[in-house]
């Protein structure tokens, strides 16, 4: 009986971590060869194309970027094949292009 507790809670903090870094992304956008494909949400064009144009001059392999509300910003989250260099990169891209954006509430 014990051994299925401890699986209960595990299961739960498992499915209650998942939800805190994938669950709450505003949008979602992968990278794989130099293209762009928006999983998630919705994201102005002129943002995704200069970033495809970034990924592709700079040589960079598969990436995923997510947008997470962080209260009334969208702060973007990296992982996968890019450095610290290119995440500011597209973070200046972000400011420069969203900073308005306001996603629609789910």
């Amino acid at each position: 009986m014990g051994c299925l507790l401890w699986l209960l809670v595990g299961g739960a903090a498992a499915v209650a971590l998942w939800y805190v870094f994938y669950g709450m992304s505003e949008f979602v956008i992968r990278f794989k060869n130099g293209t762009a494909q928006v999983l998630r949400g919705e994201v102005p064009r002129q943002f995704v194309d200069e970033l495809e144009e970034f990924a592709r001059d700079d040589g960079l392999g598969a990436f995923t970027i997510r947008g997470h509300r962080s209260q009334k910003l969208i702060v973007l989250r990296f992982s996968g094949d890019i450095g610290e260099s290119h995440q500011q990169r597209f973070r200046n891209l972000w400011n420069v292009h969203c900073r308005k954006y306001r996603p629609k509430r789910r």
